[in-house]
């Protein structure tokens, strides 16, 4: 819709960068919601149970799938430093950069957008912090059919790798956007002067976030592998 606004108003960076963030924002999807996708069948698989409002406590008992699935639902509400985030930063700029053109329709269409990207952020946050909560925290609300469980090795594969890929794609969208730019360029029959700028300036926007999430994984990792130190050797108890 951004980009939709931007073309029909006249502005080029508007178009652009909308359009970028949503191709970007599509692949986010495809990676973020299998990882998710596949975390809730393991869960389906072990707990032989489809309704979210009997299960609980999952991530003590299936801390390999509880990970995994915060990791997409992280990416799905579009959490820092997962690669969700990504997609709709370049949709939040294109809508800033209609707001500041000084064009009536891109102004009015860049605030409407920007309010709108803030209230479905939101949701989504809180759509999902529900979801992990209520399955994966706190106790089960029901017997459950079968004892729940960690999916063996051929399970456990393809969902690392959907995660994995999740941050990577992360740190190699800068060198996406180049490839996508074309295509949009081509799609939308946009002139090659404005096309360039904006991507230049997605570029450079996109690397900075890029470098400061892999910076916030990195100092995650780090505070993990401290407290795993910390704890090795002690007995470490826990109770309902």
């Amino acid at each position: 819709g951004v980009a939709m606004a931007g073309a029909v108003t006249g502005c080029a960076p508007m178009a652009v960068l909308g359009g970028l963030g949503a191709l970007v924002h599509c692949l986010n999807h495809m990676l973020f919601k299998t990882t998710l996708f596949l975390a809730a069948g393991a869960v389906v698989h072990a707990t032989r149970e489809r309704s979210l409002e009997r299960l609980g406590g999952l991530l003590r008992r299936m801390p390999f799938t509880g990970s995994i699935f915060l990791t997409g639902a992280a990416g799905a509400a579009a959490i820092p430093p997962l690669n969700g985030f990504i997609g709709e930063f370049l949709i939040l700029l294109g809508a800033a950069r209609g707001v500041v053109s000084g064009i009536p329709a891109a102004v009015e269409t860049g605030v409407v957008a920007l309010l709108v990207l803030c209230l479905t952020g939101a949701l989504a946050l809180a759509c999902f912090c529900r979801v992990a909560g209520v399955a994966f925290l706190g106790e089960p609300r029901a017997a459950l059919a079968s004892q729940p469980h960690d999916p063996g090795p051929w399970m456990r594969v393809p969902m690392l790798a959907a995660a994995c890929l999740c941050p990577l794609a992360l740190a190699a969208t800068p060198w996406l956007l180049g490839p996508l730019a074309t295509a949009l360029t081509l799609a939308a029959d946009l002139p090659t002067g404005p096309v360039d700028a904006a991507l230049a300036s997605a570029v450079v926007a996109v690397s900075a976030a890029a470098a400061l999430q892999v910076g916030i994984l990195f100092s995650a990792g780090l505070l993990w592998l401290v407290r795993w130190q910390g704890l090795r050797r002690r007995v470490v108890g826990s109770a309902p």
